[in-house]
């Protein structure tokens, strides 16, 4: 019987029992035996480097979207030709964000696919509905515009919620996903449409940042410096009134039972992020045609049926048309935003930047909370001169 190594990382209990089920009966029709190694997403990125260093321990892996480019650059995957988009069924049953994060463009200006979309990850608010009706405001126009959501926040502050918004702050991914709505919102952007230049310190991005940190006035001083985890964990113990999170929080046991009918969700205005993981397959693979077999397998719609929303959103525009993504209000919103949203750039200066704005970022919220009459344009002025600085002189 042919072996394959499969690598993926850990998305819960229900999750991997469902894969582990998927992968018997892939054994069972193919007759090709999955050894699977689960990674922790701590140290996820640490063991994809190895891989890729040392030629061995996976043919198949789960990736994260904006992982890809650093790989492309190491030129550790397979970039899928003509025949292999057709096995795979084409590039139309993806939605457009997942299937373009999948896409690099080569120093030569060539773009190959190096993965396939796996899972998707986008935001919505999730919000106190008895609170905002405390208060006086009205649900449907809540959260319509920017404007409106910081007019929210500002109520419920006035009504007596002591921690109106819950959000992370610490040095997590979510910094920079988060910031990116309101970058894109205000008509910026942090590089130009050819991901060659960077425009983060255009007046348009420099607004949108601005509104994203001026939300500093509605985090308590002890409610600040949060990881994503924990601050998802305030909101579901009851003790915020506004949260930015994803389709995690819809599942999570840790939402208080008593909170359940007073908590609702709310698309985010403007274009959402939308995230997620990618399956590619190793350059280093001596069994290509089996991997690619496993990559149909584990994208096609009977295993997105079973594995989402458990390990994610789904990727394929056919199960978005389906269920409780049409029947479930929650779920809709979250179909509706990886529809509409964007996925960040795959070239390798996006790769570069990210890491230096997650830095950026933690530190910019640093300074404002150390300082009780913080001035934030000035602040940010100066972390973004440094991160543009600095880039530009490394890449000449």
């Amino acid at each position: 019987m042919d072996q394959i190594d499969l690598t993926l990382f850990e998305h819960g209990p229900v999750s991997l029992a469902n894969v582990r089920s998927l992968l018997v009966q892939f054994e069972q029709y193919n007759h090709i035996h999955v050894r699977l190694n689960v990674l922790p997403w701590l140290t996820g990125w640490n063991k994809l480097v190895d891989i890729a260093l040392n030629h061995a321990d996976a043919d198949v892996s789960e990736v994260g979207t904006t992982w890809l480019s650093d790989f492309a650059k190491m030129d550790a995957f397979h970039t899928l030709n003509r025949h292999d988009l057709n096995t795979l069924g084409g590039s139309e049953q993806f939605i457009d964000a997942s299937w373009n994060s999948c896409l690099v463009t080569s120093s030569r200006g060539v773009m190959n696919a190096w993965s396939v979309p796996w899972s998707a990850d986008t935001r919505c608010i999730f919000y106190r509905r008895d609170w905002l009706e405390k208060a006086g405001i009205e649900e449907s126009s809540a959260f319509s515009t920017f404007d409106n959501f910081e007019g929210t926040l500002a109520r419920l502050l006035e009504s007596g919620v002591r921690v109106p918004l819950v959000l992370p702050t610490s040095t997590t991914r979510i910094n920079v996903h988060n910031l990116a709505m309101w970058v894109w919102a205000n008509g910026g952007d942090f590089l130009d449409p050819a991901g060659k230049e960077l425009i983060l310190d255009q007046p348009a991005a420099i607004k949108g940042m601005q509104a994203y940190f001026e939300l500093a006035r509605f985090l308590p001083s002890d409610i600040r410096r949060l990881q994503d985890v924990q601050a998802d964990d305030i909101f579901a113990a009851g003790l915020g009134g506004v949260i930015i999170s994803g389709v995690w929080l819809m599942q999570d046991a840790r939402v208080a039972p008593q909170l359940n009918d007073k908590i609702a969700t709310a698309p985010l205005p403007g274009i959402p992020f939308v995230g997620g993981t990618n399956l590619a397959i190793w350059k280093h693979t001596r069994s290509h045609e089996i991997a690619l077999k496993l990559v149909k397998f584990l994208t096609s719609r009977q295993a997105s049926e079973l594995l989402q929303p458990y390990a994610g959103l789904p990727v394929r525009e056919d199960i978005l048309d389906t269920g409780l993504y049409v029947t479930d209000p929650n779920l809709h919103i979250l179909a509706d935003a990886l529809r509409a949203g964007r996925s960040f750039p795959t070239g390798h200066l996006w790769g570069i930047l990210e890491k230096r704005l997650g830095e950026q970022t933690t530190a910019i919220w640093d300074e404002i909370f150390n300082n009780p009459q913080p001035d934030i344009p000035t602040i940010l002025h100066e972390h973004i001169k440094i991160i543009t600085q600095r880039l530009r002189v490394a890449l000449g």
